[in-house]
């Protein structure tokens, strides 16, 4: 039998101090939670936040010692970011939202801060809900970590372990089809990585480290491992991080950071590759995308690449195009 208790009429203000942290590297974890790489000021770091956090996040599971714990879908719990300066939070039992404060810590990131959280109850409130209410707000006392991948934002306290919460992004999922940008670069990455990579095997290479800005082609069409003006977009990113798992995937703002010389034999020791991108030039359902794969001293292999939308809105390569090098 449901229980049920009326709860009295109340605005309580709790002052609330969610400290939200987030990764300053592009590493190859995958995370879609924004790989940004370097020192950031705190407007570019309050626009990330905004980027991976705005929207409305659905609670799903409660993170515990044992296996995850369900949050009940219809107490619609949850948090919603506006794209300003306040947080929406829905506990199931009532509704509340605080002013947040965007800033940047050179060790954990940017950080999220709410001040003078105003809860004011929605009406009844069964049990289910009050539990739900009490630990969430119990977790929104922590300072807490986050990783937003695949439509889920992870919130992890920093001071104590086995303990969390996993949320879905309220949106609708995306149509199937992949004609984006995003979409199109993963192609050509992939393509690249796994069969035009002058070897004759789509498995010579299980990491690879890619320039985090787009390569800038010169006169003759070629493309130098140089740093050029535009950053990699994350959505970008993490498109190419999905296409070429299980390879691993890292980021580089620098050519230097990756090796020159192989250690050993490619069947004995991966050989370091180094994929440079540029931007590509979409021309309807046609684009074209110049690339170019460092494998170590005297091992480069680039050139461009023409792909085809299709019907299914997915991309397809359709071979190279323009200058082609190798050696």
């Amino acid at each position: 039998m449901k229980t049920t208790r009326t709860r009295r009429r109340r605005t309580a203000v709790l002052s609330a101090s969610l400290v939200v942290l987030a990764t300053a590297l592009a590493s190859a974890c995958g995370s879609s939670h924004s790989t940004t790489t370097g020192a950031q000021s705190p407007e570019n770091s309050t626009a990330v936040a905004l980027d991976q956090l705005v929207g409305d996040w659905i609670a799903e599971h409660f993170i515990t010692v044992g296996a995850l714990r369900p949050v009940p879908d219809d107490l619609a719990a949850g948090i919603g970011f506006r794209g300003g300066q306040t947080m929406q939070i829905e506990t199931g039992c009532s509704h509340a939202s605080a002013l947040v404060t965007f800033a940047f810590d050179s060790t954990f990131g940017t950080t999220l801060v709410l001040s003078e959280l105003t809860l004011t109850p929605t009406g009844t409130c069964d049990d289910r809900a009050a539990d739900v209410e009490r630990d969430l707000l119990e977790l929104f006392s922590h300072p807490l970590s986050w990783d937003v991948r695949d439509g889920q934002l992870k919130l992890l306290p920093t001071d104590i372990t086995d303990s969390g919460l996993i949320l879905r992004n309220a949106a609708p999922e995306p149509a199937a089809g992949t004609g984006t940008v995003a979409a199109l670069l993963a192609t050509a990455a992939d393509h690249r990585i796994r069969m035009a990579n002058g070897f004759d095997t789509p498995n010579v290479f299980s990491s690879v480290a890619i320039l985090d800005t787009y390569g800038v082609a010169t006169d003759d069409g070629m493309l130098e491992a140089t740093a050029g003006p535009v950053s990699v977009p994350d959505d970008v990113r993490h498109a190419i991080e999905t296409v070429l798992g299980p390879i691993t995937v890292k980021w580089v703002a620098d050519p230097a950071d990756v090796p020159t010389e192989p250690t050993g034999t490619w069947d004995e020791q991966p050989l370091p590759a180094l994929l440079t991108l540029a931007e590509p030039v979409i021309n309807g359902g046609t684009a074209t995308v110049v690339s170019v794969l460092r494998c170590g001293s005297g091992c480069v292999i680039g050139g461009g690449e023409a792909f085809d939308l299709g019907t299914d809105d997915s991309w397809a390569t359709l071979g190279p195009v323009g200058p082609q090098w190798q050696s």
